[in-house]
């Protein structure tokens, strides 16, 4: 029995996310989800108008609003589908690198991670470029460590996907695998380095066609981003400060209950450490690019929302060392706490 629960234990939580996903998938919209609702229906009505004028400003890249289109009138199908997409990607490329032992516990982590069920019906794109980031910077480690093409190809997919999601999937992808080029230079070649510069630079033409479109109708669409978020301003240790205070904790929390094996079996080789700066790179970007409103609201903490998948890597290599029963004492709670504020949250308009 021991060895069956052993086997399957993955799929406990698993099964759980989804049932409590098929409850709450016509979950009425909460927050701003009307906006991304009517620009997927503007999209469905108006087919060739690639850029809504009854706005007056097309606040992300399309890819949300052109899914939760297709999905239509299932809209929440859309980010769902996505974190599917996620749960076997990361379970894939964890089998991979690290066997299957780990890959169960990653996939269990991930669906019981803080704010990983909200978003995965949530209309936002918070939700899809934390998966196309870490789409991406997991086959990264997969294109490095196997050297398999197809996961070079996948690194441009997700860029790709990732980029036409939100504007600052591109910053915290390129500062992270430039430092990930510096550490794992030994491992490349000047012939590797040129694929990779070549597949990211086609990743990004989308984006770049999409951007220069919109300029064309909006003008200078860096200004809006200037006048509605700053890198300097007056009182910038201040603004840091009060950053570093209001995401700090919310790190931890997406840690979560297995930060105890990060303590008890830690597990800091090489790859992890590559995540941990991919992490930092992500927390960082965000102490300084934060909404100029802030001094008066809290910054929304779903921008940390990318290093979920990748603090469940690590998560999953230490739990891989603790025993069966602790790792339940471990994953239940949180999958418990986190699924249970994210039904509050979700039918919390009702």
């Amino acid at each position: 029995m021991k060895q069956f629960v052993d086997r399957y234990f993955h799929l406990v939580f698993i099964g759980l996310f989804f049932a409590l996903s098929v409850f709450l998938l016509f979950a009425p919209p909460i927050w701003d989800e009307n906006v991304y609702l009517t620009l997927a229906d503007h999209t469905l009505s108006n087919p060739s108008d690639l850029f809504p004028s009854m706005l007056s400003w097309v606040p992300q890249p399309p890819l949300m609003w052109y899914l939760v289109a297709v999905f239509s009138p299932a809209a929440r199908l859309a980010p769902l589908l996505t974190s599917v997409f996620c749960i076997c990607f990361l379970f894939y490329a964890c089998k991979r690198l690290y066997g299957g032992d780990v890959a169960k516990l990653a996939s269990a982590a991930l669906v019981s991670t803080g704010s990983y069920l909200l978003f995965s019906l949530v209309l936002f794109p918070d939700g899809p470029v934390m998966i196309f980031m870490a789409f991406s910077s997991l086959s990264f480690l997969c294109w490095v460590k196997l050297r398999e093409q197809k996961f070079l190809l996948l690194l441009g997919l997700g860029l790709a996907l990732a980029a036409m999601s939100d504007y600052t999937a591109v910053p915290i992808l390129s500062v992270t695998f430039l430092v990930w080029l510096v550490i794992l230079r030994k491992s490349f070649n000047w012939s590797r380095f040129f694929k990779l510069l070549g597949v990211a630079s086609a990743a990004l033409l989308p984006l770049l066609l999409w951007v220069y479109s919109l300029s064309q109708i909006y003008g200078n669409i860096a200004y809006h981003y200037s006048s509605v978020n700053s890198l300097f301003a007056d009182n910038m240790l201040l603004r840091l400060a009060l950053n570093v205070i209001y995401f700090g904790p919310y790190v931890i929390l997406l840690g979560g209950f297995p930060l105890i094996s990060w303590i008890r079996k830690p597990s800091f080789d090489l790859d992890s450490k590559l995540l941990l700066i991919y992490s930092a790179t992500v927390f960082t970007f965000f102490l300084f690019i934060t909404p100029l409103y802030a001094y008066t609201h809290p910054p929304y903490n779903r921008y940390l929302l990318p290093i979920i998948p990748a603090l469940t890597v690590i998560s999953a290599r230490s739990l891989a060392k603790e025993k069966l029963h602790a790792r339940f004492l471990i994953l239940l709670p949180q999958f418990i706490c986190a699924s249970a504020i994210s039904a509050l949250i979700l039918l919390s308009s009702h």
